[in-house]
């Protein structure tokens, strides 16, 4: 009882309007019931109060890109309130002063209307108040005007460039996991949710892969190693295939958050966003890591078991044939492979023949000309490929002068 006490004095004394007493109570009692035994409500509440001062209707015409909220403040704004805002009208609340002059002039159909509209809209404000109280609530402050931390982000590293806040760290998770949280609180359903739609769905998807409770506290803590390891240890058991998993799904909550800020109609839109979605699940149901990632090469590929049969035999330069040693050069010029009859001869030289050996080599040892029979055999198709005639001089002077001509050209290009 005396921590409810100490939470209806912390709102006394910021807030005055009834309606925001009352979303805060039914946020701070549900969050309480949905994950009071990983996040405790002292907890919680000293969050709250730690990074919340005051709740301001700002106005409908205030609002920037179609906001209907925005928790301003922080170290980043220069200010010493930390702010809730809310682009609506406080008289959104009420009845206007019109209105309830009217009333007994009013039929009933025109009451219940009116009426109805005034549920919508406190509705609307409440949604948005809760996610803007989530944003609150999942804010870790370091020193106060040093550094923050918001969901997987750094801290200390928030700063102001131009008209946007910049967060460091992976910013693909902020927005999908606190509409995730809020909406759940306000016991919504996927199809239920009118901002950040796709990108929470995403988060609902995941949550029925990977337990709950784990997305939660790590977004509370901050702490995408612990968020990264819940997901990889629900969907396989292969690390590496984890690796490569998370990453795809991390991919896809990026380009969710790209198409969320283009500027399309609606049905390219939602096409787009279902389509990312689709391969998601795939993601999730680990039957398809198809997402493309910008960087490939941060995924490590699985080990090809090695077999004992040798893929290479050990040559000295000397021992090479006029046409391998011309091969090799030729080899070692990415320029001149773009050529289709280089690169033929190349082939026929080095991938098909065998490289020339001296007698010595070939009675090194007995095992060694075993493996190396073996594997001239495979290479030779059993001595087939050995058959192809051979090019002749006249050939020879061919290449040389169709890539003296070639050089000469790419030279006059550059």
């Amino acid at each position: 009882m005396e921590r409810n006490f100490e939470i209806q004095d912390w709102k006394d004394k910021h807030f005055t309007n009834p309606f925001i007493k009352e979303c805060i109570t039914e946020f701070i009692e549900k969050h309480t019931e949905l994950y009071g035994d990983i996040i405790p409500k002292e907890a919680l509440f000293k969050r709250l109060k730690d990074n919340l001062d005051k709740i301001t209707f700002a106005g409908s015409t205030k609002a920037l890109n179609g906001e209907l909220g925005e928790y301003i403040g922080r170290i980043s704004d220069n200010t010493d309130v930390n702010e809730i805002f809310l682009y609506f009208n406080k008289s959104d609340l009420e009845l206007s002063e019109s209105d309830k002059k009217m009333w007994n002039l009013y039929t009933k159909l025109d009451k219940q209307k009116l009426l109805y509209d005034i549920q919508q809209k406190k509705s609307e404000i409440k949604s948005t108040l809760f996610h803007e109280l989530t944003h609150v609530a999942y804010t870790i402050k370091d020193k106060y005007g040093i550094g923050e931390k918001h969901i997987f982000s750094e801290t200390g590293k928030d700063y102001l460039s131009g008209e946007y806040r910049q967060i460091g760290g992976n910013n693909n998770n902020i927005e999908a996991i606190i509409n995730y949280i809020s909406s759940r609180l306000e016991g919504k359903k996927p199809d239920e949710i009118k901002t950040y739609q796709a990108e929470t769905k995403a988060i609902y998807m995941l949550a029925e892969k990977v337990n709950e409770k784990s997305i939660i506290q790590s977004a509370w803590n901050s702490d995408e190693q612990q968020f990264k390891h819940s997901y990889i240890e629900s969907i396989t058991k292969d690390i590496e295939i984890g690796e490569k998993s998370y990453n795809e799904f991390q991919e896809g909550m990026k380009k969710l958050v790209i198409i969320r800020q283009q500027n399309m109609d609606i049905t390219e839109n939602n096409k787009k966003n279902n389509e990312i979605l689709s391969q998601i699940q795939q993601v999730l149901d680990g039957k398809n890591c198809d997402i493309k990632l910008n960087k490939f090469e941060d995924i490590k590929h699985p080990i090809i078991p090695k077999d004992n049969t040798p893929t290479s035999v050990p040559k000295k330069e000397n021992n090479l044939s006029f046409r391998q040693k011309i091969a090799k050069f030729l080899k070692g010029h990415e320029l001149l492979m773009n050529i289709p009859f280089v690169t033929s001869f190349v082939q026929k030289q080095l991938n098909i023949l065998s490289p020339a050996v001296n007698e010595q080599d070939k009675n090194n040892s007995s095992s060694f000309s075993n493996q190396r029979d073996t594997l001239v055999n495979r290479l030779s198709n059993n001595g087939e490929y050995r058959k192809l005639k051979p090019l002749q001089a006249n050939e020879e002077q061919q290449i040389s002068e169709e890539i003296d001509n070639q050089l000469i050209e790419e030279n006059e290009n550059y």
